[in-house]
């Protein structure tokens, strides 16, 4: 098809066509660069890029959906990546995202692969909490992808790791470890991995806090880092652990102590009333 001529043909469609033919033509350009290098370059070299980007900002849904798909594999291309993304389309896929798009999560965490520049790019964009919301609440097939893209985000850009666990991946990776599929399951796993090798001893507790089991926290640390790295590791998981409980124990007591004043001023607000109750009726 490359060879009979239809790149031409197929970027003029995706620059001049109504609705339907440029959604056709990018789904078209997405399968003929899936999994091929030769085909992914020749498509840029015919000028497929920046209408791709394009249709990201003003194509219909359709459209928007299948160029995304097509920027998937052609990111897989570092110096093509890079001038995707100077194109301007990680915002344009960031706010594809917030609507729900699992075929964004993908283009995103392609571009971020391997790259630490353009994951702190996806980062500054406002990737992390469409991320983690789809985690939470998305379809299975968004989960795992959203999982995948933390994967990604964290493994690429290291330094990352304390930004995505604040912006709360934590509790929907641990559920996700616990109740998902074996797809999701494990790409929380290697997520988990991932911000545990590159945690620091303060953000431990807050594994152990978000429910991850003290001996599952310890083998994703022995997997990252090895055994030998892994003792001194142990020691302090454990004392995480001895500090994130005393921290719980003091909250339930706290709670306790403010469930008792709060009794306390009830019975006295009652009593008050009585006492004004008697008054009037004297």
């Amino acid at each position: 098809m490359v060879r009979a001529g239809a790149l031409p043909p197929l970027v003029t469609l995706l620059k001049d066509g109504v609705d339907e033919t440029q959604a056709a033509a990018a789904c078209t350009l997405a399968h003929l660069a899936a999994n091929s290098k030769e085909r992914s370059e020749q498509i840029v070299n015919a000028g497929a890029l920046r209408p791709l980007v394009k249709l990201l900002n003003d194509g219909s849904v359709a459209a928007k959906k299948h160029a995304a798909g097509a920027l998937v594999f052609l990111a897989k291309e570092g110096k093509v990546a890079a001038e995707i993304v100077k194109a301007g389309t990680v915002p344009l896929l960031v706010s594809l995202l917030k609507k729900g798009s699992e075929t964004a999560e993908y283009t995103l965490a392609s571009l971020a692969d391997g790259s630490e520049e353009r994951s702190a790019q996806v980062v500054r964009a406002g990737a992390l909490p469409p991320l983690v919301a789809l985690m939470k609440d998305g379809a299975e097939d968004a989960k795992d992808a959203a999982a995948n893209a933390l994967c990604i985000l964290a493994e690429s850009g290291r330094g990352l790791s304390a930004q995505i666990i604040d912006a709360g991946a934590l509790h929907p990776l641990v559920k996700l470890w616990k109740d998902g599929s074996d797809g999701p399951r494990s790409r929380a796993t290697e997520a988990l991995r991932i911000l545990v090798a590159d945690s620091s001893d303060k953000m431990r507790m807050r594994f152990i806090k978000a429910g991850v089991p003290v001996a599952l926290l310890k083998q994703l640390r022995t997997a990252a880092t090895g055994t030998s790295a892994a003792s001194s590791f142990d020691a302090s998981v454990s004392a995480a652990a001895e500090a994130a409980a005393a921290e719980l124990l003091a909250e339930e007591e706290l709670a306790k102590v403010r469930a008792s004043m709060f009794t306390i001023d009830r019975m006295e607000s009652v009593r008050d009333l009585n006492g004004l109750h008697v008054v009037e009726g004297g």
